[in-house]
């Protein structure tokens, strides 16, 4: 679980230290090669075809998220969840997103 936290980080262990030290427990704890290469396998074939942005509103803030998927439906079904909980509601594209500056 940790890898594939660090992988929001990046996929390449030498420009990721969280993903270095994730990879560095996993062999510690014994965790077979294949489960971690599996992890970052997967991490890479999302990448390649699932990057995502949803936009809208939690309590009047403008909220935008970057999401790397396998899944883009699961993926805005836990969005549109996470937002209805806190109050929010989930905008259409272009809804909030002019408000900020993408670098």
């Amino acid at each position: 679980m940790q890898i594939k936290t660090a992988l929001a980080h990046g996929g390449n262990s030498d420009s990721n230290l969280m993903l270095k030290r994730a990879i560095e427990k996993a062999k510690d704890a014994k965790v077979p090669k294949a489960i971690v290469d599996r992890a970052l396998e997967k991490f890479e074939q999302a990448k390649a075809g699932g990057s995502v942005r949803y936009e809208g509103t939690i309590a009047g803030v403008s909220v935008l998220v970057s999401c790397v998927t396998d899944n883009k439906n699961r993926t805005v079904n836990k969005v549109r969840e996470i937002f209805t909980k806190n109050g929010g509601t989930l905008g259409g594209e272009n809804s909030v997103a002019h408000k900020f500056n993408h670098v």
